[in-house]
């Protein structure tokens, strides 16, 4: 099946992309720890990234790819493109506009965006400093984000993929390299900047070679445009909502010394599966059921859905109970190292514990965004999302005096129920899609191998006291074999009714 099969490619994109990421978490931990100075660059690192659900992979390309698929199979490529060429002249406009303004800006916008760094003198101007480096990242990769739809459209998933190969190739290059006049935070940040020039000249080289450059067309607004724009008015309001989430989640955790440091660091071992996983997949998804929708293809629109559904819990469940079970073992083997001490391997793992139980959740989210974005639906999601906020707000500011940085990720693992569940039940009242008897038995499969399982890893560990990654490897052997074994002997169960 195509969707599975372009889920594999970005997957295996997205793992080779995470394998250098870890290996940059790696560097950046034992050179910044889980002090004042790396929450300063976190501060300024996720401020880039805050706005990156609007203009990049979030609410245009969920608003865009949808048309420039249908145009692509009912009107032909030069078409699609020429109202591609529109979309990208509007976007580039707004995007240098609003990075100018924000850039000039940026000492009152961190006053409100990280307030707790206001009274901590040196490292607020060092947050500024690394903010204005960083924040220029965003044109870059939105346009960058863009042509990746575009070519997502025509099934090349790899090229966008890989920009985060790029990017994490390119932070490593810099934050080895020794400058003794700037702290590495700094020299850091210039490799953000550096690794979103080289990933939209990457889209652009792969655009080129197949033969889908979007011609340069002066702003103009035509029914089309104003089709995806309107969408896109939902989906900006709906990608806000979360990134006002993310701002008071910044927000909290800034008052807490080391705080944006711990929850960073938990977010990227959790983003490990969720990456590879559920962003592959739903990258892969709303293409594909875009085609099915426009070509009144249903049968083959279910078939996308369940496969999409079924490759993301199989490996996501376990996922998910390994990471809650296990948060501390886990952390101290891929991170523990030089001024990333016990304490932060400690910290890190308390947030990271609760994260996890949103895992399945945040998975769920992705694949169903894209399942009402492909029948046009961005107002739905909004609405779930304007309810998220509210219950995020009242928790986060509830739990934070007795649970520390840790309220955040409670209420990150409640929020992500919440909209996964009204996402679900929305879905099948519309008929979007219907959950079979069989995908509900297959996920009531994987939870039971997935706890056998993690049974043995805990025996092993706290029993045998066998070596951490030994322990993972054998659960992980146990879980594939134990699924293979019973679809071997009861094949009948799973068959579709």
């Amino acid at each position: 099946m195509s969707i599975i099969k372009n889920a594999a490619v970005v997957s295996i994109t997205t793992l080779v992309s995470r394998i250098f990421g870890y290996i940059r978490d790696i560097i950046i931990a034992s050179y910044l720890g889980t002090g004042l100075l790396n929450d300063a660059f976190i501060a300024a690192f996720k401020f880039a990234n805050l706005f990156r659900n609007i203009f990049g992979e979030g609410a245009l390309t969920a608003a865009f790819v949808p048309i420039f698929t249908y145009k692509l199979s009912q009107e032909g490529t030069k078409r699609a493109l020429e109202m591609a060429a529109l979309v990208q002249s509007i976007l580039a406009t707004t995007l240098l506009l609003f990075c100018s303004l924000i850039i000039y800006s940026m000492p009152y916008v961190l006053k409100f965006t990280t307030p707790g760094f206001v009274t901590k003198g040196y490292y607020f101007e060092v947050a500024v400093t690394l903010s204005r480096i960083t924040f220029p990242y965003l044109f870059f990769i939105s346009l960058a984000a863009f042509y990746g739809g575009i070519l997502n459209s025509i099934g090349k998933f790899m090229p966008f993929a890989a920009t985060a190969i790029i990017f994490n190739i390119s932070m490593i290059l810099f934050a080895l390299n020794i400058n003794d006049e700037q702290t590495k935070a700094h020299v850091i940040a210039y490799g953000v900047l550096a690794a979103g020039i080289l990933e939209l000249l990457w889209m652009i080289f792969f655009l080129k070679i197949n033969k889908m450059p979007v011609p340069i067309r002066l702003p103009s607004i035509n029914p089309d445009i104003k089709t995806i724009f309107n969408r896109m008015g939902a989906g900006v309001f709906g990608s806000g909502i979360v990134q006002i989430n993310t701002w008071i989640d910044m927000v909290i955790v800034s008052f807490v010394p080391g705080g944006l440091s711990y929850i960073y660091y938990a977010d990227r071992v959790m983003q490990l599966p969720l990456a590879i996983i559920a962003t592959a997949t739903s990258t892969a998804l709303l293409p594909s059921l875009s085609r099915h929708i426009a070509n009144n293809n249903y049968i083959e629109l279910r078939h996308s859905k369940e496969a999409a559904i079924r490759i993301s819990a199989f490996l996501l469940i376990p996922a998910a109970m390994v990471l809650y079970l296990f948060p501390d073992d886990i952390v101290r083997i891929l991170l523990e190292r030089y001024e990333f001490n016990s304490e932060s391997t400690k910290n890190t793992a308390a947030a990271l514990k609760f994260l996890a139980l949103g895992l399945p959740a945040y998975a769920l989210i992705k694949l169903f965004s894209s399942n009402f974005h492909a029948h046009g639906d961005t107002k739905t999601p909004v609405k779930i999302a304007a309810w998220a906020l509210l219950i995020n707000v009242l928790l986060s500011v509830s739990l934070i005096t007795t649970l520390k940085h840790v309220a955040v990720s409670v209420a990150s693992a409640v929020v992500g129920w919440f909209v996964a569940v009204m996402m679900v039940r929305i879905s099948q009242e519309r008929n979007y899609y219907q959950f079979s008897t069989h995908l509900l038995r297959e996920l009531g499969l994987f939870v039971f191998n997935a706890t056998i399982s993690s049974a043995l890893i805990y025996a092993l560990l706290n029993i045998l006291n066998t070596n951490t990654f030994i322990s993972l490897a054998a659960g992980g052997v146990l879980y594939v074999s134990m699924h293979y074994v019973i679809n071997l002997l009861l094949p009948n169960i799973f068959k579709l009714k």
